[in-house]
């Protein structure tokens, strides 16, 4: 049991091992963290229930980055439009670098650095021509091409969208 979310845990990705990075499990709550788990380290079998989770200073080895939605948003975005984080993908930019793309309950993706934990951009989702309901663009799922720059989300209002992130 990895422990750190103060809130409902809403995804889970996992990002396979290279040759240059351990295998990630990303975590996105509805406390508006996403957290970085090292999936490499053997994690023992809980097989009686008076032991729940990992002892903390495996719990604090095993969590290899925490990004604060608000934090890296605080001068790009009014907190009010961010929404509450929802999903996470991961997605290769054109020039390789691995990058993590989350959705939130607004229609916005925000596209971070998987390796700095720094933000490259964020996108608003557009609202269904004639619709003007915000709240219909909560993004439910995310997943991203396996060879383009393009992601899939999943949204309340029925649409499936493919959005371009170059």
């Amino acid at each position: 049991v990895l422990k750190g979310h103060r809130d409902a845990v809403w995804s889970l990705t996992c990002l396979h091992p290279s040759p240059f990075n351990s295998p990630l499990l990303i975590s996105t709550s509805c406390d508006n963290t996403v957290k970085l788990w090292d999936a490499s380290l053997q994690y023992q079998d809980i097989s009686d229930n008076s032991q729940m989770g990992l002892e903390p200073d495996i719990a604090q080895t095993a969590l290899r980055r925490d990004i604060v939605i608000e934090e890296l948003l605080r001068n790009v975005i009014p907190m009010d439009k961010i929404g509450v984080t929802t999903v996470s993908a991961c997605i290769q930019s054109n020039n390789g670098t691995q990058c993590l793309l989350t959705g939130t309950t607004s229609g916005l993706l925000i596209l971070i650095n998987l390796e700095t934990g720094q933000l490259i951009e964020t996108l608003q989702v557009p609202p269904q021509q004639g619709n003007d309901d915000m709240s219909d663009l909560h993004i439910l799922t995310l997943s991203s091409h396996s060879t383009l720059p393009l992601a899939i989300c999943g949204h309340k209002d029925k649409m499936v969208r493919l959005i371009d992130l170059q």
